[in-house]
């Protein structure tokens, strides 16, 4: 469903209710913790009004904190919320799906997309997302993306502040940014975990068989590697080098693009 304006107002009277509801999943947010939510329940109710008397409140509503968007999700009656899996807002293009830059989309339910998923625009899902290729969220200053349950995908792109309230499983991640963040307040699982400068916070357990990271988030029970070491895990090819034939860094976009094609590059055991 595209978010419109008529849906800020008959939100706020609700929000209470919605918030009760966000903070049984715990500690799970990217700058807030959804118990805490309710103090926050002032702010959320001016940042309403607010974007209410702004024309352009659509298309800055990516300038959102990710809580608050779940939390205005949450509070809209069930009469404005339209039918479940409503495509509203998410237009199916040659290359698969895409949300637009300033057209906010709240989707009811569990969403299902059979090809790549391009965020441009926010993304709130109240339910499971799974995507059939790559998820890319654009960047911090267009986009982000919420979702109340769990998140498959076969690779996820993201530099801007994503919140998974379930569990994310994926292939491949790649996060970059040092503006981004991203939430997971159940397990993450993936085959390749590529953090380039980008915050993350995991409330369950990290499972990850190659774990390329900058820095090991609270009590993260990893052993990092580097590129180099991952590249070990892939065919000849997907390193980039210097003159000197030194490791500079993964090929990402190469592993994203054939991942998400459903022929993943990574190989079960290292090359000698």
């Amino acid at each position: 469903m595209l978010l419109q304006v008529g849906h800020l107002r008959t939100a706020a009277p609700r929000l209470e209710e919605a918030v009760a509801r966000l903070s049984v999943h715990g500690a799970a947010g990217v700058t807030y913790e959804l118990g805490s939510l309710t103090d926050q329940l002032p702010e959320i109710r001016a940042w309403l009004d607010r974007l209410s008397g702004d024309p352009d409140w659509a298309y800055y509503f990516y300038n959102s904190d990710v809580e608050f968007a779940l939390a205005l999700a949450e509070a809209l009656p069930a009469g404005d919320t339209g039918d479940a899996g409503d495509t509203e807002g998410v237009a199916r293009t040659g290359d698969g799906w895409h949300v637009a830059s300033g057209r906010p989309v709240i989707w009811f339910g569990d969403a299902h997309f059979d090809a790549d998923l391009v965020l441009d625009g926010p993304l709130v899902v109240l339910g499971n997302l799974t995507v059939a290729g790559l998820l890319s969220d654009g960047d911090v200053d267009r986009s982000f993306l919420a979702v109340t349950g769990d998140v498959r995908t076969r690779a996820l792109l993201t530099g801007a502040f994503d919140l998974v309230l379930g569990d994310l499983h994926a292939d491949v991640v790649v996060c970059f940014n040092n503006d981004g963040g991203l939430g997971v307040g159940g397990d993450l699982m993936a085959d390749l975990f590529v953090q380039d400068d980008h915050s993350y916070e995991v409330a369950g357990e990290m499972r990850v068989r190659l774990p390329v990271l900058d820095w090991l988030a609270g009590d993260t029970d990893l052993d990092p590697i580097t590129a180099k070491d991952a590249a070990a895990w892939l065919p000849p090819g997907y390193l980039d080098e210097d003159e000197d034939g030194d490791g500079d860094g993964l090929d990402t976009w190469r592993i994203l693009e054939e991942t998400a094609a459903g022929n993943s590059p990574l190989l079960t055991e290292p090359r000698s």
